[in-house]
């Protein structure tokens, strides 16, 4: 069956398979049909209506670039097919994106992992603020079974001394320590002489000899019945927490939280079993003490156990705070992030070692159900001060002034990128708006923002009208190449500049980013 299955675009272009799977661009719809249904479809968490006329079901990609997982089920049969969605050709190729990625990963881990579409992007070992554990971590939870099992059918055991009474009939060799125990009770003693013992009634006395057992009440295997303890008890909290906030308004957010609130259910109970079935039953729980820290540390097994339940355990993860989590953020919103990173460091370079810096409010682009508003970075130098603001808002007009001073003629707006410019009798502002797009239909209409911010946003402190405003696009092309000449943004104040993750900037977007710096 799966080798009739096809996969094309509503017009009815094939996707193209490789060894790996079918290859999908983002933010289309997309057809699968297939021989001999009806059949249960599910996209990752997602359940597909089927068409019994058409023969398949359609499914709409978003603005999200990773992998998905397509699950067919007929009876008792299933079969999988492995989805790699790819960016929109028009935008970024593959290898870009990566970069883009990679970077953003490399600044703050995490930050990929948001609120809708496919699965992409990685988590550092510190985790992250936003509530992703079900999402991040789950897949680890098979392999921190396996490694659990491993150290139950071969624990760490230690030998254990302790004194046992014993009746001095049954004695058959006496240690120091029984022997010394003996010379100081001469009663007790003298059931030791066969003459004088047939004198003395009653039960013969009982000495304690030390004894050594096996036992696996050992402080490593504490600590293993401490983590699993916690890891049932931590994911529990965690599915309750998602089925609390299953309702949300975000894309398929139910489907979602229901069924990963199941699986973290499915993995607490395994956990709990396997704890329950063990000897773990019979052991106190403990933190980890200096003994069982070097156990871990020398043994593989333990090691492993050790280091996964630890990710799953860390303090960042915390539902409370944005309970709305799914799989990945928008690819228009990553590239919003990242030309964050890569104005900063254009910025950085611009400036120099004279000026040190300092970011602000970055745990704000972690939160999933925010705009990112307070996040940004600050360079000083003397007198000199350069800011660097993320989706700030410019309140409108028909409200009172805020404290920040920042307006908008027409009604609020919020740029992705503002920079501020302070120094000696000198003081200006720019806006960088990102736009994921390309092409000249596709600019066109966004270019109407940069309209709006040149014309509409006021910053009195900064001089009222801002320097210029130009959109950030992933890559140039031919048909648009007006909005991306300098004798254009000279002439108007605003127009296009190219930032593509991974490739060098250009002279000309690096000179109209530091251009509120040079004025």
């Amino acid at each position: 069956m799966i080798s009739d299955l096809r996969i094309t675009t509503a017009t009815g272009e094939p996707a193209r398979c490789e060894a790996g799977g079918w290859v999908l661009d983002e933010a289309r719809r997309w057809r699968l049909t297939a021989p001999g249904g009806p059949f249960e479809v599910r996209l990752d968490a997602r359940r597909l209506e089927w068409d019994q006329r058409m023969g398949g079901v359609c499914f709409d990609l978003p603005f999200a670039v990773g992998h998905l997982r397509l699950e067919l089920r007929q009876g008792g049969r299933r079969w999988e097919v492995p989805l790699r969605v790819r960016p929109a050709p028009s935008k970024l190729r593959s290898a870009d994106w990566e970069a883009l990625l990679t970077d953003l990963e490399a600044w703050l881990p995490g930050l990929v992992a948001g609120a809708e579409g496919p699965r992409v992007g990685s988590v550092g070992t510190q985790g992250v603020a936003a509530p992703l554990l079900a999402e991040a971590l789950l897949p680890l939870l098979p392999q921190l079974e396996r490694a659990l099992l491993v150290v139950l059918q071969s624990p760490r055991r230690r030998m254990k001394d302790r004194l046992h009474p014993l009746p001095l009939h049954r004695t058959r060799a006496a240690d120091r320590e029984t022997v010394a125990w003996l010379a100081q009770r001469p009663r007790e003693a003298a059931w030791l002489d066969p003459v004088r013992s047939r004198e003395l009634s009653g039960p013969p006395p009982e000495v304690y000899q030390r004894i050594t057992e096996d036992t696996l009440d050992h402080p490593a295997n504490r600590h293993i019945a401490w983590l699993v303890q916690r890891l049932v008890q931590r994911l529990t909290e965690t599915a309750d927490a998602l089925e609390r906030h299953s309702g949300s308004s975000l894309n398929d957010s139910t489907a979602w939280t229901t069924a990963r609130a199941a699986a973290l259910r499915t993995a607490a109970a395994r956990l709990n079993r396997r704890r329950r079935g063990s000897f773990l039953r019979q052991i106190r729980p403990q933190p980890a003490s200096q003994t069982a820290m070097r156990v871990v540390l020398d043994h593989p097994a333990y090691a492993r156990v050790h280091r996964l339940a630890r990710r799953v355990l860390a303090a960042r993860f915390r539902l409370e705070e944005s309970p709305e989590s799914a799989a990945t953020r928008p690819s228009f919103e990553l590239y919003e992030l990242w030309c964050l990173l890569a104005v900063q460091r254009e910025l950085a370079v611009t400036l120099g070692a004279d000026f040190r810096w300092r970011s602000r409010g970055l745990q704000a682009l972690l939160t999933l159900d925010g705009t990112g508003g307070g996040a940004g970075f600050v360079a000083v130098a003397g007198s000199r001060r350069l800011e660097l603001l993320f989706n700030p808002t410019f309140t409108s007009a028909l409200r009172p002034t805020p404290a920040h001073g920042r307006t908008s003629l027409s009604t609020e707006r919020r740029p992705d990128l503002v920079i501020t410019w302070t120094a000696p009798g000198c003081r200006r502002w720019l806006v960088l708006d990102a736009k994921y797009r390309a092409g000249a239909a596709n600019l066109g209409d966004a270019l109407a923002s940069a309209h709006l911010y040149r014309d509409a946003l006021r910053w009195e402190a900064f001089g009222g009208r801002c320097l210029g405003a130009y959109l950030l696009a992933p890559r140039a092309s031919d048909d648009a190449a007006l909005w991306f000449e300098p004798a254009f943004h000279d002439a108007n104040g605003l127009g296009v500049l190219a930032l593509t993750p991974g490739t060098a900037v250009s002279e000309l977007t690096r000179r109209r980013i530091a251009g509120v710096i040079a004025g």
